[in-house]
């Protein structure tokens, strides 16, 4: 497998860590989306490697997170820091997750990598990727002083919010309390509660629910999976309380929501047909 062979735009540089080389079923998974270059990690530390800097995202693979691991990643962030960084590992632990937190990694994903995570981390790549296209187009152009609003930025912690709702996305089927994901961030579940309505203006609760409805949705559309499965995807080992809360948040139970979204489909289809 050569890096060649991921041949279309953008970029998504890979570096394997890992004591084997990059399994094919990963790569393919990105390769959808983005020319794969595979490299090496130290390349990408010292600079070997052209136009990083325009990357989509930087990859590193790896079995276990070590210090020689975590040296390399924070070398390239410093190196690159408005590109983001993903972390495939075998061990995803709390500490590697609080370590990826730390250091802005963008997102931790565990090996073998389910398709749906892929695909979810994928979306908020290319958000990612539009921002910061934005922001230098914003950043060239000349502009007239703002005046104050008074409101201070709140940088970290808006953030450290972002990393916080993707980690509870990515943790969905587990069903994710706030007194963990406040762990994760070293806040108490009081002063984590406050920043998170804060930042997203939002409780937990609520943008747990409303994430969890937006990939049910999503997977009913878009994916064969039974209802029961899709329940299993977003946290619901009943596919009963399942469809209440999915009949609660929408006003129609999932399998209805299945079938309106496949006649819609349908008629689409026959009215460009005609």
């Amino acid at each position: 497998m050569t890096a060649e062979y991921y041949d279309h735009t953008p970029r998504l540089y890979w570096a394997s860590l890992a004591l084997n080389p990059p399994h094919e079923d990963n790569v393919r998974l990105f390769s959808g989306h983005y020319s794969v270059r595979l490299c090496s990690a130290a390349d990408l530390a010292n600079d070997l490697v052209a136009e990083v800097s325009t990357a989509a995202g930087l990859c590193f693979e790896c079995d276990y997170l070590e210090m020689p691991e975590m040296t390399l990643i924070n070398e390239v962030k410093r190196r690159h820091p408005s590109v983001p960084v993903l972390l495939l590992i075998s061990q995803l632990t709390t500490e590697v997750v609080t370590w990826a937190l730390r250091s802005r990694v963008f997102d931790c994903l565990a090996k073998p990598l389910k398709e749906f995570e892929v695909t979810d981390c994928i979306e908020r790549l290319k958000a990612a990727r539009i921002a910061r296209r934005d922001q230098n187009a914003r950043s060239s152009i000349a502009a007239a002083p703002i005046p104050s609003t008074g409101v201070r930025p709140t940088g970290r912690d808006s953030g450290r919010m972002e990393w916080v709702k993707s980690e509870i996305r990515r943790r969905l089927a587990s069903r994710p309390s706030e007194v963990e994901i406040a762990a994760l961030c070293r806040l108490s579940p009081t002063r984590f509660s406050r920043v998170f309505r804060r930042e997203t203006g939002v409780t937990f609760q609520q943008f747990l629910s409303a994430t969890r409805v937006e990939l049910a949705r999503r997977l009913l559309v878009e994916s064969g999976l039974s209802i029961s499965e899709i329940g299993l995807r977003v946290g619901y080992e009943d596919p009963a309380y399942f469809s209440r809360f999915f009949r609660r948040q929408t006003g129609v139970p999932p399998s209805e929501y299945r079938s309106q979204a496949q006649a819609k489909v349908a008629a689409a289809g026959k009215t460009a047909a005609a």
